[in-house]
């Protein structure tokens, strides 16, 4: 549901891959959130540490990562424009 919704949001071209990145990871994390209200953790004893260290493994990873997918298919999709309207790809039916 979460990449569903992110492609769809995608294809409007004026928004930043930071847009989309908060909105692919937030529907997942809503996605995900009755599981965890259903067969989710017993006993809740939360640490600065541990959290910390996920919320920084979170956003620097997974965040940065996503941003860079998005810039490198941003980029690609102009790349592959340009060379189609100049001819030098060509589509065969197979």
């Amino acid at each position: 549901m979460s990449y569903l919704a992110s492609c769809l949001v995608w294809q409007k071209p004026d928004l930043p891959p930071e847009a989309l990145a908060t909105t692919q990871v937030s529907l997942a994390a809503i996605t995900l959130f009755p599981f965890f209200l259903i067969h989710g953790v017993t006993k809740y004893e939360f640490t600065f540490g541990p959290v910390m260290a996920i919320l920084t493994l979170g956003i620097l990873g997974t965040g940065y990562a996503y941003i860079w997918n998005f810039r490198i298919l941003a980029a690609a999709i102009v790349l592959l424009g340009a060379a189609v309207s100049q001819g030098r790809i060509k589509f065969s039916r197979a």
